[in-house]
Formats: C-alpha cells, sequence, structure tokens
C-alpha cells in the first residue's frame, strides 16, 4: 500500500473515511472476495464512502490513477 492513502475505520461498521493526503487518485473501486465491483466512483479529494448496505465480510479498494491500479487496500465491514 502506498503510504499517502488513508482508510479508516477499519474494521468499520459500514462508512469508511479516504483521505488522499493531496495525492491525485482518478476513482476508486469497492471489490466482493469473488472479484466482484460492488462500488465505483471518480474520487479527486478525501472522500467519505457509504458501504452500510454491504453485508459483513472483507472487501478490497482499488484506487485508479489513469486507469492503473495505484493501491489495494482490504477492508472489513463489521456492523
Amino acid at each position: 500500500n502506498i503510504n499517502f492513502l488513508k482508510i479508516y475505520p477499519n474494521p468499520s461498521n459500514g462508512e469508511i473515511n479516504i483521505n488522499l493526503n493531496d495525492f491525485k487518485i482518478g476513482r476508486v473501486a469497492v471489490y466482493n472476495i469473488m472479484g466482484r465491483v460492488i462500488k465505483e466512483t471518480k474520487i479527486e479529494n478525501n472522500i467519505r464512502l457509504d458501504l452500510s448496505s454491504l453485508n459483513n465480510g472483507f472487501y478490497y479498494v482499488y484506487f485508479y490513477s489513469d486507469d492503473k491500479i495505484i493501491s489495494v487496500n482490504k477492508i472489513t465491514i463489521n456492523h
């Protein structure tokens, strides 16, 4: 993982904050453990993602810049 990204809280009850620390990312995508895209959004600044509709479990957050994977982070949703 790249040190410019901060995802918290992890584990989460469904809302996660993403701090980019001024790094420019084009988009973020959340995948389930089967590799299916659950949520995808463009991102330019720090954001809060609402993942509260997801079931408890592990998910992967992919960060893309110019369609290249910059970082992959594992998160846990636990309601």
